[in-house]
C-alpha cells in the first residue's frame, strides 16, 4: 500500500471546500457552472490546481494556497475558498 501524496491526502478537504462554496452560491441563486463540478462533487474526479483556480475565478473568491517546497511535488496541497462579503 502506498502512502497518499499531500495533494491526494488533502483532496477530500478541497472537495469539501468546493462543495460548501457551490452550496452557498446555489442558495444565493448564482450556481457555479464549471463543467467538471459535478464529477468533482461526486468524487469521480479529484480536484486539480487548475480546477480549483477556475472555480475560484468563476465564483470571484479569494484562494489561500499552501505551496509544496520540494521540486516534482504537487504544488497545491491545501486550499480554502471564501466568498467576498
Amino acid at each position: 500500500m502506498t502512502a497518499p501524496t499531500p495533494a491526494s491526502a488533502s483532496a477530500p478537504a478541497i472537495t469539501d471546500s468546493i462543495r460548501a462554496l457551490a452550496e452557498r452560491r446555489e442558495a444565493l441563486g448564482r450556481p457555479l457552472a464549471y463543467e467538471h463540478l459535478p464529477a468533482i462533487l461526486d468524487g469521480s474526479r479529484l480536484p486539480s490546481s487548475l480546477d480549483t483556480a477556475l472555480i475560484a475565478t468563476e465564483a470571484d473568491v479569494l484562494v489561500e494556497l499552501l505551496l509544496g517546497t520540494r521540486p516534482r511535488r504537487p504544488v497545491l496541497t491545501y486550499t480554502d475558498l471564501w466568498m467576498p462579503r
